[in-house]
């Protein structure tokens, strides 16, 4: 069964906010989203790769969001808000 877009975009941000407060491991991390969002494995495998790539563009994609914050240190952007701005601006850059 296809993973709709939308579930796809919302694991891969899980992923992304995850990987941001804590170190754990990536096994951990798909076995534990596969059981709360009851997905395969192979879905959260797939996002968990296209968090990779995210990631490897991270530096880029933050010094563009820096440069846009006038009046914000973008260090004060709050976890949740710097990874939905990521994975959008990745998406808008990269696909």
């Amino acid at each position: 069964m296809t993973l709709p877009i939308k579930k796809f975009r919302e694991v891969v941000f899980l992923l992304l906010y995850s990987r941001d407060m804590s170190d754990a491991e990536s096994s951990d991390m798909i076995e534990m989203l596969s059981k709360e969002l009851k997905i395969s494995k192979s879905h959260i495998r797939k996002a968990y790769d296209q968090m990779i790539l995210v990631k490897a563009k991270q530096a880029e994609i933050d010094a563009l969001v820096a440069a846009e914050t006038v009046s914000y240190e973008f260090k004060r952007i709050h976890t949740v808000e710097r990874n939905i701005l990521r994975l959008g601006l990745y998406e808008l850059l990269v696909f």
